[in-house]
C-alpha cells in the first residue's frame, strides 16, 4: 500500500494556504500520533487521522466520534497527509481544498491492538505492519490515549464507497471508557491546544489577515501574520493573588500588596461599566486590572439577569467561595451568550489568559503536562465569568496532592418523573447510613432539582477509596429502598420516578459545582449549602438565587465551611468504605 503525499499536495497551494505541505517533517517516532479535527467546510464535520510511518492516515466523519459502543459513525477514507497536519488550527482561504476554520478538537496517542511482539523488529515496524494488515482486511483495531477520547476503537470498512474513498464505520468498543447515551462532540466545543471556539479562530483569523493587508498597503513587506497554530505548550502566567477580605489565604499562596478592592467597590465599578456600554477594566489589586465586555448581556432572559448581576454576585459572595476552590484546578463550563446559548466545556485555559489569573502546569495520569486555570483568587474567578462561566467546578483535590481526594461525593440525580421530595427522603437515608458508620457530611442544593452530600476525607486519601466509601453508601441506600433510589447508570434501565444516587463522581480530574456557585439554569439558582435540619420533604430548591444567597449568608453565616472543617477519622473512612 502506497504512503504518499502526492495527492494532498496536488490540492493545496502553499502559497496561499499556511497547511503544513510535510516536506520537513522528521522520521515517525513511538508513541504514535492521533488527532481529532473539527473542520466547518463545506459541510461540518470531522477529521479523525493516525500516524502511519510518515503519514496520517486519514477519515472525515461526518458527525464525529462517540464514545456509545451502540453508536456506529459514518468515515470516509481521504487523501494521506503529513504528520505535521497533527499541530494545525487555522483557517483555510476561500479558494483552497478544504476552505473552512480547521480546530484541534482531540490529539494523543494510539497503539495498534493486533500489534505482536512475536513478529521482532521495533514498535514502529510492529505498529505499522498492524495498521497495514488493517487496511488490508478491512477491520483496523487501536486504543486512543488522548484528552477526550480514550480506549478502544474499531475502524471496519464498508462495501460501499468507491476505490478512491472507502467508507468505514467507526465504533467505540464496550470498556472502562465507554459512555453510553452521551455526545462526546456536543460536549466539547473547544480547542485542545488553545482554548478557542470556532468562532474565535475564524474571528483571530480574519482580524490577523486584516492587518496583513493593512501592511500591504503600506508598502511593508516585511509583515508576515501567521494564523495556524502548532502549540505544544503555553508560559505559565506569573499568578498576582488578590486577597479578599475576611478570606484567610491558602499557607502556600500569600497575597500581595494592601488586597483586593472591597466588594461594595467592585459592585460599583461593574454598574458604572454597565451604564456606560457594558465594556470595560476592573482594577482588583494593586495595579491588577481586568478587562471586561458584554456585561449588559441577558444572561437569564426570564429574571432579567445580566453578566453583569453575575458579576456582582461574585463580588459579594468571593468571601466564601473563593475558600471552596482554593488551590483547585477548574473546569470551565462555558455559555458566553448564556443560559439559552451554546454551553461547551474547556480544561485548558485560553490563549490570552490575563497575567493576574492564576495557571499551573499539571501532568495527567499519561504523563502529558497541561496548563490549568486553578481557583483561590478574586481576579481568577471574575476572569472565569467574563469567560461566560456561569458556574465554578473546582477538581476534588488540590494542586500539591492530586492523587488524593479531599472528599467523596454523592450526587442524588432525581428522574423526569421523580418530585423533589423524593430526593429529601434518600438523602435521609444517605444520612441514616453515615449516622450508622459514625461519619459526617455537608449537604447543599445542587442548584438543580438534585443533592449534593460531600464526606470530607483526611488528608492523602486515595480516590479509590473515596470511590469505595460513596459506592458502598449508596450501594447500601438502593438496596435497602430500590422502589425509590438506585445505582443503576443507563437511563432506561431506572424504575420511574427513581433518585440516582451516583457514586462515580469520584476520580482524578472530576468536578462538583461548587457550594455557593450559580448553575446555568433559567431561573440563576444558586448551589446553596444546608443545615441538616432544613432537609424537609417542603423544602424549595428555587428558593436559593442569584438575587437570595446574600441575604442568606447575611442571616445563617457560612455553612459550607463550618461543616467541611469536620474531618472524618482514618479508622471511620476505611472501615465504610471496606463495608464493615
Amino acid at each position: 500500500m502506497a504512503l504518499t503525499l502526492r495527492e494532498y499536495r496536488r490540492k493545496r497551494d502553499f502559497s496561499r494556504t499556511l497547511e503544513p505541505s510535510g516536506e520537513s517533517d522528521e522520521p515517525a517516532t513511538i508513541p504514535l500520533r492521533f488527532v481529532v479535527q473539527k473542520h466547518s467546510a463545506s459541510h461540518l464535520h470531522f477529521d479523525f487521522r493516525l500516524q502511519l510511518g510518515n503519514v496520517m492516515k486519514s477519515w472525515a466523519i461526518p458527525k464525529g466520534p462517540s464514545l456509545d459502543p451502540r453508536v456506529k459513525r459514518l468515515a470516509v477514507e481521504v487523501e494521506d497527509h503529513p504528520v505535521s497536519y497533527s499541530d494545525f488550527e487555522g483557517t483555510i482561504p476561500v479558494g483552497e481544498y478544504g476552505a473552512g476554520t480547521v480546530m484541534l478538537w482531540d490529539l494523543g496517542t494510539y497503539t495498534a491492538d493486533e500489534t505482536s511482539t512475536d513478529r521482532g523488529g521495533d514498535a514502529i515496524e510492529r505498529s505499522n505492519d498492524a495498521m497495514h494488515r488493517g487496511l488490508s482486511t478491512g477491520a483496523i483495531t487501536f486504543t486512543l490515549d488522548g484528552e477526550r477520547l480514550r480506549g478502544g476503537f474499531t475502524l471496519i470498512r464498508t462495501s460501499r464507497g468507491t476505490p478512491s474513498r472507502p467508507t468505514w464505520i467507526l465504533v467505540k468498543r464496550r470498556d472502562a471508557y465507554a459512555e453510553p447515551a452521551s455526545d462526546i462532540t456536543a460536549e466539547y466545543a473547544t480547542s485542545v491546544a488553545t482554548g478557542r471556539t470556532m468562532q474565535e479562530i475564524a474571528r483571530e483569523d480574519r482580524r490577523s489577515s486584516a492587518l496583513v493587508d493593512a501592511a500591504k498597503g503600506r508598502g511593508d513587506e516585511h509583515t508576515t501574520v501567521r494564523t495556524s497554530r502548532r502549540v505544544t505548550g503555553r508560559a505559565s502566567a506569573t499568578p498576582v493573588d488578590a486577597a479578599v477580605p475576611d478570606v484567610p489565604p491558602s499557607s502556600s499562596r500569600r497575597p500581595r500588596g494592601k488586597g483586593a478592592a472591597p466588594a461594595v467597590d467592585l459592585v460599583r465599578q461593574i454598574d458604572r461599566i454597565v451604564r456606560s456600554g457594558g465594556d470595560g477594566q476592573l482594577r482588583i489589586a494593586d495595579g491588577q486590572t481586568l478587562d471586561v465586555s458584554n456585561l449588559d448581556r441577558e444572561f437569564f432572559p426570564q429574571p432579567g439577569y445580566t453578566k453583569g448581576d453575575l458579576m456582582r454576585y461574585y463580588a459579594r459572595v468571593a468571601p466564601v467561595i473563593l475558600p471552596v476552590m482554593s488551590d483547585r484546578p477548574l473546569v470551565l463550563k462555558r455559555s458566553p451568550m448564556g443560559v439559552d446559548g451554546e454551553t461547551f466545556f474547556q480544561q485548558n485555559p485560553p490563549e490570552h489568559t490575563p497575567r493576574g489569573v492564576r495557571l499551573m502546569s499539571i501532568e495527567s495520569e499519561a504523563g502529558r503536562v497541561h496548563q490549568r486555570i486553578v481557583g483561590g483568587d478574586l481576579a481568577t474567578l471574575l476572569f472565569t465569568v467574563q469567560l461566560g462561566c456561569i458556574s465554578v467546578d473546582p477538581w476534588h483535590s488540590r494542586v500539591r496532592s492530586l492523587a488524593f481526594a479531599d472528599y467523596s461525593v454523592l450526587d442524588l440525580d432525581p428522574g423526569p418523573s421523580a418530585p423533589f421530595s423524593r430526593v429529601v427522603e434518600v438523602a435521609q437515608w444517605v444520612k441514616a447510613q453515615l449516622d450508622a458508620l459514625s461519619l459526617v457530611a455537608a449537604i447543599k442544593t445542587s442548584g438543580s432539582r438534585g443533592l449534593h452530600i460531600v464526606m470530607p476525607l483526611p488528608p492523602k486519601t486515595a480516590y479509590s477509596v473515596a470511590l469505595m466509601l460513596a459506592q458502598h453508601i449508596a450501594e447500601r441506600v438502593a438496596l435497602a429502598h430500590p422502589e425509590a433510589a438506585t445505582v443503576e447508570r443507563a437511563l432506561k434501565a431506572r424504575p420511574p420516578g427513581c433518585v440516582y444516587v451516583d457514586y462515580l463522581q469520584n476520580a482524578r480530574g472530576k468536578s462538583l459545582a461548587a457550594a455557593y456557585c450559580v448553575r446555568a439554569r433559567p431561573m440563576a439558582t444558586v448551589s446553596a449549602p444546608l443545615e441538616w435540619t432544613e432537609l424537609t420533604t417542603d423544602l424549595d430548591p428555587g428558593r436559593f438565587t442569584l438575587e437570595t444567597m446574600p441575604r442568606r449568608l447575611a442571616a445563617v453565616g457560612d455553612v459550607w465551611r463550618a461543616t467541611m472543617r469536620r474531618k472524618n477519622g482514618v479508622r471511620a473512612v476505611r472501615a465504610a468504605a471496606e463495608g464493615r
